[in-house]
């Protein structure tokens, strides 16, 4: 503004007024997109899992690139008493030691969960190998710098635009879900390694074979030795009834197997040569902590 007469009318104020609105305005939004650049992500990511995207800035639109396949990654603490905030930088620096920056975008959704969503131009079965191995660096860096911290990551199903992430988080979460019963002991878990058990809803499992654990297990689970059978059941049923393969399992001997199987075989009615009795009572035995 130039003021040829040295004094200042109701426009010029005006004017500045409006003047210093604008810069505070695009102060305001440099800001906020350096803030999404920068190492955490939080707002963004939730945005984005849970599909809000009726108000995309303009800012959003530039860091997330409609062009570009993500692939969605949750990864869950499991020890309730950690809160994951209190140890950002760690987390930072973990995640920044293995994936380049220019490859995810990440951000704490919860204090127990971290959401990755990695960025690439290939196919999933181009890059799988990559990504689990990566994702088992990252977790192994996790719980080296936060003492006591167990963690577990769920991979979704494929490489999606940006607006699909909502599903694929729900594929993520569902894998975490799932594979703690039927893999408990990996650390890195694709939705696809979950076969036919993707299609499982936990509720509704537990609900529908109630009369199974009913009829077969709880009746062991009464016994002094009720875990040293069902361990022997479900280690017996995985090792298709041989009794050496289940020993050699178990580092027990041979004959201590036939006397728990002979045991259980009094205490509850199993027709061990029926297939599919035999197949349902080993997927329930692999879900049997959630009916306790």
């Amino acid at each position: 503004m130039w003021e040829n007469q040295e004094r200042s009318d109701y426009y010029d104020l005006y004017i500045i007024r409006l003047s210093f609105i604008l810069l505070l305005h695009e102060y305001g939004s440099m800001y906020f997109e350096s803030s999404l650049r920068d190492k955490y992500q939080d707002e963004l990511i939730l945005q984005v899992i849970n599909n809000e995207f009726e108000n995309e800035t303009k800012m959003v639109k530039r860091i997330l690139d409609t062009n570009e396949l993500y692939l969605c990654i949750s990864i869950k603490q499991l020890n309730n008493k950690i809160d994951l905030y209190e140890h950002r930088e760690k987390i930072s620096r973990c995640i920044y030691r293995v994936f380049r920056r220019n490859e995810v975008i990440f951000g704490l959704i919860d204090k127990d969960e971290i959401v990755i969503l990695y960025i690439s131009d290939k196919s999933l079965n181009e890059i799988d190998n990559l990504v689990q191995a990566g994702l088992k660096e990252v977790i192994k860096g996790f719980e080296d710098e936060i003492q006591k911290s167990k963690f577990v990551a769920g991979v979704c199903g494929d490489l999606v635009n940006i607006k699909d992430i909502k599903n694929r988080y729900t594929e993520s979460l569902q894998t975490i879900n799932i594979s703690k019963y039927i893999y408990p002991n990996s650390k890195v878990i694709f939705y696809d390694d979950l076969g036919p058990f993707k299609f499982i809803n936990l509720e509704e499992f537990k609900e529908e074979n109630m009369s199974i654990y009913t009829k077969y297990i709880e009746p062991l689970t009464l016994q002094e030795d009720g875990q040293d059978l069902i361990l022997t059941l479900k280690t017996f049923l995985e090792n298709n009834l041989n009794y050496s393969l289940a020993s050699n399992k178990l580092f027990v001997h041979n004959n201590t197997v036939r006397y728990r199987i002979n045991k259980i075989k009094n205490l509850v009615d199993i027709d061990f040569d029926d297939s599919m009795e035999r197949l349902k009572l080993e997927i329930v035995l692999k879900f049997l902590k959630l009916f306790k």
